[in-house]
């Protein structure tokens, strides 16, 4: 432990060399004396002294000092004005420094200052300082966002840092193209709904963190510089517009977003009875009375959630799938069989081209140990043997069967011009994954007619044994824009 009569005797010592002084959690030191014993001195780091009341004026001389690090010194009542002249200063640390009711207005002369990291008490002294600095770290204290604007905020600055200061939406701009340099933004713990479409206008931004804004409800499209999108538990979070380098370069993490139907360009979740209203309803898919009370677990393997929910229908890389519970592949899937692959030659349709396959995939838990944060979905994959291509598809939301049940997995997928053409050897195939048993796959060939939809037979009853309802089914198949097909 150090205490005031170190202090003196290090400063009156001819420490000419001394680079670093390290004093943390010296709870004894009261003020740090004369320091004009160290002119080289880069870095005086005193966290946690918290009996430290005031930092002895001869701080200003320290020239070379480029680090003061004063965080958790609760006590601390002011400090010297001398600090202005010092102007090597580049990263000043509060954090902590509950009773620092002022700050010296000498701070705004630091024009070499790029870090602050200061705490509630000292955030408002902020809002009349224009200086030229890189970043900004700010406090994990409540800040009540009428006492703070981003209005003063320098356009040079590239880190700025507001986590858990009770931002709420009106106190971000509109416009934020007054940070054009912004390349780190953290906004975590607050309590904002959206973000403004100006976020698009950060063309450096790099790195974006909302980590736990419980009320964040959707994400607007966000710039192309875009590397790192961290949004954990935002529980309140639905839809995310258009992500830039999505499936490239971008780092994506939205463990916990239990309520994301949406990331556009990657996936899209509806129920059942709101996309009635587009396409189903018009095409008399389904039966929607006899579905609409079933219930599913849904898994989405990004957020690493599950919900027990209605059905809902997925639109992934423009495959359309619904999972329900089942046992039987419905009896108008012409090619079926008791396994994990059907293979067939496509059969032909006077006057009609191939527009797309449906699928039929029953799968079940291969125990009873059901632990859904570690489930893995079957993959689909579609061979056309005869043109030498493959398309694979793996699911980010799938359904997971209650024990000792099955579930069908029904998707449909829309091929290209000439992708696959009459009397094209294809295989349909899913894989096994240690946590489902695929037990059955059903097939069948989707042809174009005039109106842009497949009407080939008509209403069929398919009754499902496992849970005794009735889902009425009519050969309609809806066509769905490619968003990426794979070629091999």
């Amino acid at each position: 432990m150090y205490s005031d009569k170190l202090m003196t005797s290090l400063s009156k010592q001819a420490l000419e060399n001394l680079k670093i002084l390290d004093l943390s959690h010296s709870h004894g030191l009261v003020n740090t004396s004369d320091l004009s014993g160290l002119p080289s001195l880069e870095r005086l780091i005193l966290k946690y002294c918290i009996s430290l009341i005031e930092v002895h004026e001869s701080i200003g001389n320290l020239g070379s000092l480029f680090l003061l690090n004063l965080k958790g010194c609760k006590n601390l009542i002011k400090l010297p004005r001398s600090i202005g002249l010092l102007k090597s200063l580049d990263k000043l640390i509060l954090s902590g420094c509950s009773k620092l009711d002022e700050l010296p207005e000498e701070l705004r002369t630091l024009q070499c200052l790029r870090v602050l990291r200061a705490d509630e008490t000292s955030i408002n002294r902020l809002q009349s300082w224009q200086l030229n600095w890189w970043s900004w770290l700010f406090p994990r204290r409540s800040l009540q966002s009428t006492s703070f604007s981003f209005t003063f905020l320098p356009c040079s600055l590239v880190k700025l840092s507001l986590a858990d200061c009770n931002i709420t939406d009106d106190v971000i701009p509109d416009d934020l193209s007054s940070l054009p340099a912004l390349e780190y933004l953290n906004l975590s713990k607050n309590p904002i709904q959206t973000l403004p479409e100006s976020m698009n206008s950060l063309s450096m931004l790099q790195d974006l963190l909302l980590n736990h804004c419980r009320s964040l409800r959707s994400l607007p499209k966000l710039p192309t510089s875009l590397k790192k999108l961290r949004a954990e538990k935002c529980t309140k979070l639905e839809r995310i517009a258009n992500l830039p380098n999505l499936l490239r370069s971008l780092r994506l993490n939205l463990i916990g977003c239990k309520r994301l139907v949406q990331v556009q360009g990657l996936f899209n979740l509806e129920m059942m009875r709101e996309f009635d209203a587009k396409m189903i309803y018009n095409l008399h898919l389904f039966n929607i009375e006899s579905l609409g009370s079933i219930e599913v677990e849904m898994i989405n393997s990004i957020t690493k959630t599950s919900r027990i929910t209605r059905l809902q229908i997925l639109q992934e890389q423009g495959i359309f799938s619904i999972f329900l519970p089942g046992r039987e592949v419905p009896s108008w899937y012409s090619h079926q069989k008791q396994n994990t692959s059907v293979s067939f030659a496509v059969p032909p349709l006077p006057s009609r081209k191939i527009r797309g396959l449906n699928l039929c995939i029953v799968y079940g838990l291969r125990n009873t140990d059901k632990k859904c944060a570690t489930l893995y979905p079957p993959d689909a994959e579609i061979s056309n043997k005869t043109k030498v291509l493959k398309w694979s598809y793996n699911p980010i939301v799938y359904g997971v069967p209650q024990i000792g049940e099955d579930m069908l997995w029904l998707s449909h997928w829309r091929f290209g011009t000439d992708q696959v053409e009459v009397g094209d050897q294809v295989n349909v195939s899913a894989s096994v994954t240690p946590d489902f048993q695929v037990k059955k796959c059903g097939v069948h060939v989707v042809y174009e007619q005039e109106d842009n939809y497949t009407l080939l037979n008509n209403e069929e009853i398919v009754q499902s044994s496992s849970i005794g309802f009735q889902t009425l089914v009519k050969k309609h198949v809806l066509e769905l824009p490619v968003s990426r097909v794979f070629d091999v």
